[in-house]
């Protein structure tokens, strides 16, 4: 299974073709996100039109979330740590969403450089110069 971040979710939706093609080469393994991504796609529901909240609701519907359980946790406070003692410290959002993908063994699918500073081989930027 292969874990979005939102930034290529909304980019996907958006009909940016580098973004749709990116999941629909990770399709095959099954498309997921994270309830972080979840969360982030669903907090601007106030001023978007009711179509545009209408179309992410059925993205959301068509993805397998992955929750922020335990050893989530565990992990992504041992990866804030590793972070902050290397001075490569990202967004808090990114860490959790990079634990969860780390503890469930998934690609994670982004297109942002900072997700550069997590070790973890599974790790996919569709976008490198981004």
């Amino acid at each position: 299974m292969s874990i979005f971040d939102t930034s290529v979710l909304i980019s996907a939706l958006a009909g940016e073709v580098w973004a749709e093609k990116a999941m629909e080469s990770y399709s095959d393994s099954g498309l997921a996100t994270t309830s972080i991504n979840k969360y982030e796609l669903l907090k601007g529901r106030s001023y978007r039109t009711e179509r545009e909240n209408t179309v992410i609701g059925h993205l959301l519907k068509g993805l397998y979330i992955r929750d922020l359980d335990d050893p989530a946790i565990l992990k992504a406070a041992q990866l804030f740590n590793e972070l902050k003692e290397r001075g490569r410290m990202i967004d808090e959002f990114d860490i959790l969403i990079a634990a969860i993908a780390i503890t469930n063994n998934e690609i994670l699918v982004v297109s942002d450089k900072h997700f550069n500073s997590v070790n973890y081989d599974k790790i996919i930027n569709v976008r490198p110069d981004h």
